[in-house]
Formats: C-alpha cells, sequence, structure tokens
C-alpha cells in the first residue's frame, strides 16, 4: 500500500479539534485535499480491485457477460425513443438523439448517487476489520456508473450511425460536459452519503428524490417548451444543476451550436460548489463516521 497516512491523519485530527476556527481555515482544507490525494493514490490498487469486483458481480453468471454493459443501455434506448417519440408525437430521428442525450448523463448520476450514498453502510464490515480511506467507496459506485456510460456512449454512437445523423464539432466539448457532470454527481453523492449515514431514512428517500429530479429536468422536453408556456415554472427549472448540465450534452449532440457564458457559468458553479459542499461536510463528519456505522 506505500508509506501509511497516520501521521498526516493525525496532524489533522489534531487541528480539528479546533472546532470552527479550524473549519474555516484554508490552510486545513488544503491539507485535507492534499492528504486524502495522496492517500487516495496510495490505495489505487484497492480502487481497482473494488471496481473490478463491483462489475464482475453485476454480470456474473450471465450468457454475454459485461456485454450486457453495451446491450442494455442500447436496447433501452431504443425502447424509449420509440415509445415516447410516439406519445409525444415527435420525429424519431431527432427525439431520438435528444432523449438518448440527456438520458445518459442521467442515467449516470443516478446509479452513482444511488449506490454511492449507502456505500459506506453496505461496506461497514470491512471498514471495521481493516483500515480503509472512506472516499475509495463513493469513488469506486462512480468509477462503476463511468464505466457503464462510456459503453452507453459507444451505444449512441452506433445509433447515431444507424440513423445517418450528422457528427457535430461541438463533441470536442464532451469531456468538458463530462467532467462537470462528474464532479457535481461526486459532490451529490458525498453528501447523501454523510446524510446517510446518519439518518437512514435518505436511503428510502433517494429514490423518490431522484424520480421528481428526473421529471424536473430537460430530458423529456426543452427547457424553453416549459417557459413558453409558464415563465414562472421555466425560472423554477433554471435553479436546477441539470438543466444546465444537460443543455451542455444537447448542444454538443444535437442542437449545434457553440455553448456562452449563459451555459458554462451556472454549469461550472453547480458543479464546484456542490463538490466544495458535498466534500466539506463529509471532512467535517469524517471522524464520527464509523460510530454511526
Amino acid at each position: 500500500m506505500g508509506r501509511s497516512p497516520l501521521p498526516v491523519r493525525k496532524v489533522l485530527a489534531t487541528d480539528s479539534t479546533g472546532g470552527l476556527a479550524v473549519w474555516l481555515n484554508p490552510v486545513f482544507w488544503i491539507r485535507a485535499v492534499a492528504s486524502d490525494l495522496r492517500e487516495l493514490n496510495q490505495y489505487r490498487t484497492v480502487l481497482r480491485n473494488f471496481v473490478r469486483a463491483q462489475l464482475k458481480v453485476r454480470y456474473q453468471g450471465t450468457v454475454l457477460g459485461f456485454a450486457w454493459a453495451l446491450l442494455n443501455p442500447l436496447l433501452t434506448m431504443v425502447i424509449l425513443a420509440v415509445v415516447f417519440s410516439t406519445l409525444l408525437n415527435r420525429p424519431l430521428r431527432t427525439f431520438t438523439i435528444f432523449l438518448f442525450s440527456g438520458l445518459l448523463p442521467w442515467q449516470f448520476l443516478s446509479d452513482t448517487v444511488t449506490n454511492g450514498a449507502s456505500s459506506l453502510i453496505r461496506n461497514q464490515y470491512l471498514m471495521r476489520q481493516i483500515y480503509v480511506p472512506k472516499l475509495l467507496f463513493p469513488l469506486s459506485a462512480m468509477s462503476v456508473a463511468v464505466i457503464n456510460m462510456m459503453l452507453a456512449m459507444a451505444a449512441l454512437f452506433l445509433i447515431l450511425q444507424f440513423i445517418g445523423a450528422p457528427i457535430l464539432p461541438q463533441l470536442i466539448l464532451l469531456p468538458i460536459g463530462a467532467i462537470l457532470l462528474i464532479t457535481f454527481t461526486l459532490g451529490i453523492t458525498l453528501l447523501l452519503m454523510t446524510l446517510n449515514t446518519f439518518y437512514r431514512d435518505i436511503t428510502h428517500m433517494i429514490s423518490v428524490i431522484l424520480r421528481g429530479w428526473y421529471f424536473a429536468s430537460p430530458i423529456l422536453y426543452r427547457p424553453e417548451d416549459i417557459s413558453s408556456r409558464n415563465e414562472t415554472v421555466g425560472s423554477i427549472l433554471q435553479l436546477n444543476p441539470m438543466t444546465h448540465l444537460l443543455t451542455i450534452f444537447h448542444s454538443i449532440f444535437i442542437d449545434g451550436r457553440w455553448m456562452g457564458a449563459d451555459v458554462w457559468l451556472p454549469a461550472i458553479a453547480f458543479a464546484v460548489g456542490t463538490l466544495i459542499l458535498g466534500y466539506a461536510v463529509f471532512k467535517i463528519n469524517e471522524r464520527k463516521l464509523i460510530f454511526r456505522l
């Protein structure tokens, strides 16, 4: 594993006894982030093993095995596109691209939050036996979701080729959009994971929250469609971080326009702000988590 991180942890633990003054000290947070990054680097092999084990368990005993990681999103997207394009009376080709470019980022967020929020509780027996950085558990859940999203994106490109959709130059912005989505999702996951450890009701609330959040996000509709009918509801939708993040993906895959500051700045602010909030809540309560498991 490399050198033990305990000396750094002792320093941080000593500082944390200072209370509010320490939490407001930028030096403490710089040292905390640096310590976590060094520790994650030392335990990177463990993280890879966690991810590999989760993937094996998910597809164990199936005939097609890991191929389901590609087939499952492909079949799901085809069914949803046909059904909703018929129900909403939308052109199948354009609506398929619109739906897929919003559904894949949403599925990534949903999978990461669902599995990551309960990751500490699921692995509590392991943490009681050996020392494992707590951040490894939500990161492993997110890594699995990243792999599935990459395969789903590959399925999306196959569909684009099949229906003859153009590959737009805005595609070069896809890595930036993905980084913002991952940043935002990690912040939400850390926040809910910490709260879920203290209040187990969060586990039961997450599915309900995600279901409502799904319909409040522009996956089946465009934000301007709502704003044209009800400006108040349209303004409320702008407070939804996923509205701005999904707009990036829609622009990359279907709109063919280069987004301005009105799209990028809110997306960056929500992503970075959520990660800071989630990480801060996690670090402030990190030493208490083991006693709540």
